[in-house]
């Protein structure tokens, strides 16, 4: 019988200054505990089968325990939520849109993990393909669920279009193995000819930041959020160094323009 399919997520995204919010702000003006409960109960909505919450008085007294704030307080700031649009109820089940949005993807690429665990092979139950060694490789839902799966036949598709399709769905992978398959993206391509260098500088300058990476600790890692992370830091590196030429650029003299001017 296979695994029936998760309907919750463990992790979900928390902006910096989401205290600031005009809707929150209301909402920890009204209340002591509003910012806290608002915090914890996504964290309940996130882990909830189907990601709701059932707005009975048996679910209110055990979030109660939970949360160590009364009854009385949790139906308050579930209303004041409602009213303000923080949060929904439909049917009796109190959810939120803007997290449903961000939770989203995560479900999309399960059933997209999904379709493509049909048409692998299976040995001793797990996921196999004919003639590559995928257990470095990873299909990441969210960064703290990892579902370990094979995610081309080789025998199908060649280096270039494994290396793509791994790129695309943002596989987490082992850091050792990481550069041969960056190697052969088109995305490695446009940016050593876009910032005029050679082949081989690239390669170089994407090997130590492999070792930099490597030295703080990282082992397997998404390979697009990776990329982009190596991106980000040669631009910013770059722009440091053509600020510093700017920085000791010589400004013109009289006796620079001297030969410049026309005899009288």
């Amino acid at each position: 019988m296979g695994r029936l399919q998760k309907n919750s997520c463990d992790y979900f995204p928390h902006d910096k200054d989401m205290r600031n919010h005009r809707k929150i702000k209301s909402l920890r003006k009204n209340f002591k505990n509003g910012y806290s409960f608002w915090c914890m109960f996504l964290e309940f909505l996130t882990g909830a089968d189907g990601n709701v919450f059932e707005n009975t008085e048996m679910e209110k007294e055990m979030l109660s325990g939970d949360f160590d704030i009364t009854v009385t307080e949790i139906s308050d700031i579930l209303n004041y939520c409602i009213k303000i649009e923080l949060l929904f109820e439909k049917d009796g089940f109190i959810y939120s849109e803007s997290l449903n949005e961000i939770l989203a993807p995560v479900y999309r690429k399960r059933g997209n993990a999904k379709e493509l665990s049909k048409k692998q092979l299976r040995r001793s139950g797990k996921f196999v393909s004919k003639n590559i060694d995928t257990s470095d490789i990873t299909v990441t839902e969210i960064p703290q669920s990892r579902v370990e799966y094979s995610i081309v036949d080789k025998s199908i598709l060649n280096k270039s279009e494994i290396s793509k399709t791994i790129f695309e769905n943002s596989i987490s992978i082992s850091i050792d193995k990481i550069s041969e398959i960056i190697f052969e993206t088109t995305q490695f391509r446009l940016f050593y000819e876009k910032n005029k260098i050679s082949e081989e500088t690239a390669k170089k300058e994407f090997n130590e930041f492999i070792i930099e990476r490597k030295i703080a600790g990282d082992s397997l890692v998404s390979i697009k959020e990776f990329w982009e992370y190596f991106i980000n830091k040669y631009k910013k590196e770059k722009n440091q160094k053509n600020n510093k030429k700017l920085d000791h650029t010589v400004a013109p003299t009289e006796k620079h323009l001297e030969p410049m001017r026309k005899p009288q």
